[in-house]
């Protein structure tokens, strides 16, 4: 359960770089630097990969669980709006 997110992401970046490459016209180097940087983000946000300056971590088992019994909808962090 734990990986599954990588399988996900390695599959869909693979078929999108296939594609660019097949029909990527004269950008096509572009498209696949922008794929390759939001597949690293999204491996980095979606699974337990974690990257510490130049380190690459595996987080342990039960780390970074989330409350969602008590989770605060209205305090998003957002500046409050002034009129």
């Amino acid at each position: 359960m734990r990986w599954e997110p990588l399988l996900l992401i390695a599959l869909t970046a693979c078929l999108s770089g296939l594609l660019i490459i097949m029909t990527g016209k004269k950008l096509h180097w572009f498209a696949l630097v922008i794929l390759g940087y939001f597949t690293g983000l999204a491996t980095i946000l979606f699974t337990p990969i974690s990257v510490y300056g130049t380190a690459l971590y595996v987080m342990p088992l039960g780390t970074g669980h989330i409350n969602l019994t008590q989770l605060d909808v209205f305090n998003l962090g957002f500046g409050k709006l002034q009129v």
